[in-house]
């Protein structure tokens, strides 16, 4: 049984499994913290490099390269990089 007291086996996976998501040991907590400080230099980075003209692609090689010299390899999420006419235009990943 779950903490709200469902007792279905779907019903009380999901209760659980969401509950358990906001536990987060210390160790989890310093590699979120550690997570935003990479990710806050790496956009730092990108508005270091900022000047009109620079392509989409630019700025996330700029993000990218700031990103490997903390030691990910890969993203924790995909960036949506906009820049010029298509700034407002979210791009989603198919």
């Amino acid at each position: 049984m779950c903490v709200r007291g469902c007792f279905s086996a779907p019903c009380s996976r999901n209760i659980l499994l969401r509950e358990l998501r906001t536990i987060k040991q210390p160790c989890e907590i310093e590699a979120l913290r550690k997570a935003e400080q990479i990710t806050g230099e790496s956009i730092r980075a990108m508005m270091k490099l900022s000047r009109p003209g620079l392509y989409e692609y630019q700025y996330k090689a700029a993000f990218d390269h700031a990103l490997g010299q903390h030691g990910p390899s890969v993203h924790g999420f995909p960036p949506i990089i906009s820049a010029g006419r298509s700034n407002f235009c979210v791009h989603y990943y198919s």
